[in-house]
């Protein structure tokens, strides 16, 4: 399946309205036509939109592979950590434009579904910065460095579309379909839906068709296209033998008697369709080696099939000639050599000859050679010698074609395996992440909620949204410290603590390798959202009354975990009494002068192997997205000072 123009129409409206606020996090491929952009905000849950020229554009629900390189580093250079700011359509056209800014640049990635596809990266004067496909046709070139310049328009745009312009059928002698396909920007199956709703027959020549034909033709057109623009109105997707094949924002009529089912929106609907298909083109491209070495044992077999039969009938003509040429001798007396030419030549033997002492001849395409003027018993035994040769070359074929099949055995075996696990294995949904983590959070040793800001939006969003009458709230007494506010109504010392050194862990005191920092903690009523006249107070920033009350000497360490959140697992960082406490497996770290990402890697790896005991954890930690590591780090890298398993135990959500 392929997104159609007018659907491409009702998608960017979506895109628009959904990614709104939101900015990149990172950028991955997925195979070499297709890449994921995954999107953060403040507030909403991750997003995770795909790009593939051969199927379209669209959000994703479920977790798919993820790699890096191709044109995936290309578009992550040209927009790191960049706000989307809108998504467009060139009117009429399969080409969607993503807009993103990241002060003071802009950027666009235009996604073309024709032609084979496309994916170009532009700059604010639309000059290409990277691009998948580069080329150059009649009408424009397309690579680094070159103007990017929409293509000659295709077909008529179908949402401007007015009766005068479907007068020519009346003056063609196509079929009806086939001139709407030829004229119209819209897909077989939108076509073959207007058709039905005209009650126009698809065969009919066009000259055959009436006023009236065409007055239907362009009603039931209008209808169509605004059921496909407005969308979600019954969005419907079409299952063969329990696969998903296609989808619609509505029941089409072609729809009625197969397999199918409703979903809540059309992007969740061509989400069911589209994935499916990444997949099994995934699928299909892992197990092309395994088919390609499967095919060339084949063909081994049947040559070697075919070396054997054509020994076995080689030995079987020889050990016949030789028999006939004992006989002869037992009959006969001929033993000079032009007798003997004369005899093998009636025996059948072709291109026999006498020459410089060498008798050579040819039995049934097998060349024989021994020595001039000797014995007819003599050449007999030669004959019969390269019989026995043959025999045992045909002893060797078949102990060849024995491995030969049993490697051929065991990997259609392992292609069966292959095949059965990728039918059997559905693509996971992206877990759904508790609200708060979105930002800094743990859970103390007593079970209590922590939450801290990562950036000023965060810190602001914290204390306006989630700070309540029962909570307190942290600061580091540094410049450049998150808030953390501890949830609950029963706060220990120990909770106290712990959230006090969670606070410095992730002020800059990490950043600056600090072994100790103090903090504080308030009341929320102790926090003036509002500077007093004359005052001004940045963004994320907060006017703090009263008394504060301290926790001195405080050590910089932070610990990262696997920890069960209500039935599946996360990545949850805080202080290592917590994480001992509340996670499955931790590492402890302490300031270090090294790249995050490197420390994220050996976190995840040291993790993992942690984990080694429990096999479907591991996998499960396997396959979480780097950045998840990433994101609950300190503003920098770490040194591992500790590891080791923690208290709590995983129960999945589905045990």
């Amino acid at each position: 399946m392929e997104i159609s123009g007018i659907e491409l129409e009702h998608i960017t409206a979506k895109l628009n309205n959904t990614l709104a606020g939101y900015y990149v996090n990172n950028v991955y491929l997925i195979n070499p036509n297709a890449a994921l952009i995954r999107f953060h905000h403040s507030e909403k849950p991750d997003a995770q939109l795909v790009l593939s020229i051969s199927k379209g554009i669209w959000l994703t629900r479920y977790d798919l592979p993820r790699t890096s390189g191709g044109i995936a580093s290309k578009i992550r250079k040209e927009i790191p950590r960049s706000k989307i700011q809108k998504v467009t359509q060139p009117k009429g056209e399969r080409i969607a434009v993503i807009e993103f800014k990241d002060e003071p640049n802009t950027r666009n990635v235009i996604l073309e579904f024709f032609g084979g596809g496309n994916i170009i990266v532009t700059d604010e004067t639309q000059v290409i910065q990277a691009v998948l496909r580069p080329l150059r046709v009649r009408h424009r070139t397309v690579k680094t460095g070159e103007k990017y310049l929409l293509p000659p328009a295709r077909g008529t745009d179908v949402s401007t579309l007015v009766k005068e312009d479907l007068k020519p059928i009346m003056e063609t002698d196509l079929l009806v379909s086939r001139w709407l396909g030829r004229n119209l920007s819209l897909s077989k199956k939108y076509i073959e839906e207007i058709l039905a709703r005209a009650d126009v027959n698809p065969e009919a020549q066009g000259l055959s068709l009436s006023d009236g034909d065409v007055q239907r033709l362009f009603d039931s057109l209008k209808e169509v296209v605004q059921l496909v623009i407005s969308g979600d109105g019954e969005p419907t997707v079409v299952y063969r033998e329990g696969v998903p094949v296609d989808a619609a924002p509505f029941m089409l009529r072609a729809y009625k008697g197969l397999e199918t089912k409703k979903f809540g929106t059309f992007m969740e609907a061509l989400d069911e369709v589209l994935t499916n298909e990444l997949r099994s083109e995934a699928q299909g491209t892992g197990s092309k080696g395994l088919r390609g070495r499967i095919e060339e044992l084949q063909k081994s077999i049947e040559q070697q099939s075919e070396a054997e039969k054509s020994s076995l009938e080689a030995a079987e003509a020889l050990r016949t000639f030789a028999k006939q040429l004992q006989q002869h001798v037992y009959q006969s007396t001929a033993q000079q050599k032009e007798e003997q030419v004369a005899v093998l030549r009636d025996l059948g033997a072709s291109e026999v000859a006498s020459m410089k002492g060498r008798l050579t001849m040819k039995i049934s395409g097998t060349k024989i050679e021994t020595e001039a003027g000797g014995s007819m018993m003599k050449i007999a035994s030669e004959i019969f010698g390269e019989a026995k040769r043959l025999e045992e070359k045909i002893i060797a074929i078949r102990a060849a074609q024995l491995r030969l099949e049993s490697g051929l055995k065991e990997l259609e075996d392992s292609l069966e395996e292959q095949t059965s696990e990728a039918e059997a294995e559905k693509p996971e949904i992206r877990r759904e992440k508790a609200w708060y983590e979105r930002y800094r959070w743990f859970k103390t040793s007593d079970g209590l909620l922590a939450i801290g800001g990562r950036d000023a939006s965060s810190n602001s969003i914290i204390i306006r949204r989630y700070m309540e009458e029962d909570d307190i709230v942290f600061h580091a007494e540094i410049h450049g410290s998150p808030f953390f506010v501890l949830k609950g109504e029963s706060k220990t010392e120990r909770s106290i603590a712990e959230t006090a050194q969670a606070t410095v862990a992730f002020s800059r005191a990490w950043g600056q390798g600090l072994a100790v920092a103090d903090a504080y903690w308030i009341h929320p009523q102790q926090v003036k959202r509002q500077a007093p006249s004359g005052m001004f107070l940045a963004k994320g920033s907060f006017l703090i009354e009263g008394t504060k009350n301290y926790l001195r000497d405080i050590k910089t360490e932070c610990a990262v975990g696997i920890a069960d959140v209500d039935g599946n697992l996360a990545v949850m960082a805080g202080p290592p009494s917590a994480l001992q406490r509340n996670s499955i497996v931790y590492v402890t770290l302490v300031p270090d002068k090294v790249k995050a990402s490197d420390t994220a890697k050996k976190i995840k790896a040291e993790l993992i192997r942690l984990l080694g005991e429990d096999a479907s954890s591991a996998a499960y930690v396997k396959q979480m997205s780097l950045d998840d590591f990433v994101r609950s780090l300190p503003a920098g890298g770490g040194q591992i000072v500790l590891k080791g398993r923690g208290e709590q135990r995983y129960k999945s959500a589905t045990s």
